[in-house]
């Protein structure tokens, strides 16, 4: 009986565990979150591996220390997703996102989407091209100072090519960040007490390559893989409009947690 009720608990957890993988595949959580779900699963791993040798005990505790990690990792990524997706955020964002179409009719126009984790050339309107892409280590939240690990998000323009040579990585396209919308909402942060008075707001974001990796990892940058930079290079120019957005509202991550498809095992659900 003590067996079977501990195979029952492991398929629910297990179960959970695969379900917090795809919505990490889906949406960028950042690193943290991400570190606590490669615990989860490694605790997972060594129960089982503990099951197989007959030490049910030690494999009962591994287990409880994956359970209290995936409860965790519920409470974070809720809390995350509903800060992200805020009315006030979407409206925001579709309203940049339109202002980009419209402007695509007379310019080509790069379009950043986080939560989709793509590059979009917009041409008449349309989508000319897709790329995947990665972000800085903290990717759902806007970039304020330097050091934040965030990727700044707003209306920026290419102010540079570096080919190669020029940078260390293979290519990039440097933004005029910070802009003075960023300039502003630096110094109003300061002033509401919401960063520390020294903070500095930073510098040198770029779209670059070396990407492809699979995970979030730049100091706030953009990075593709070097192909699709590549590609991106040759199509863009000095003045190229980019624009840096969170979502478009179409991303159902948080919609299927509020409904508890995704954490319909969580004891939290």
């Amino acid at each position: 009986m003590e067996k079977e009720n501990y195979l029952k608990e492991f398929e629910e957890i297990s179960d959970l565990n695969s379900k917090i993988k795809e919505t990490l595949n889906r949406i960028p959580l950042g690193s943290d979150i991400y570190v606590n779900f490669l615990k989860s699963y490694t605790y997972l791993k060594e129960s089982e591996n503990l099951y197989k040798i007959g030490k049910l005990e030690k494999a009962k505790t591994k287990l409880a220390s994956a359970q209290f990690l995936n409860e965790k990792l519920f409470s974070q990524i809720k809390d995350s997703l509903k800060s992200f997706y805020s009315p006030e955020k979407i409206r925001e964002w579709k309203n940049l996102y339109n202002e980009a179409l419209n402007l695509s009719s007379s310019s080509s126009v790069i379009v950043v989407i986080k939560d989709e984790r793509v590059l979009k050339v917009l041409r008449n309107g349309r989508v000319f091209k897709l790329y995947s892409v990665e972000f800085g280590k903290n990717p759902l939240s806007k970039k304020t100072k330097s050091g934040d690990l965030a990727t700044p998000e707003g209306r920026y323009k290419i102010t540079e090519k570096k080919g190669f040579g020029r940078t260390k990585y293979y290519l990039a396209l440097l933004l005029n960040y910070p802009n003075e919308e960023d300039k502003r909402r630096f110094e109003e942060a300061k002033r509401k007490g919401l960063i520390p008075k020294n903070s500095k707001i930073g510098g040198l974001i770029e779209i670059h390559g070396d990407g492809g990796l699979g995970i979030d990892w730049t100091q706030g940058c953009v990075a593709l893989s070097n192909e699709d930079m590549k590609d991106l290079y040759n199509l863009s120019f000095v003045g190229m409009p980019v624009y840096i957005i969170g979502s478009v509202g179409n991303n159902d991550v948080l919609s299927n947690l509020e409904e508890e498809k995704i954490w319909k095992n969580s004891k939290n659900s």
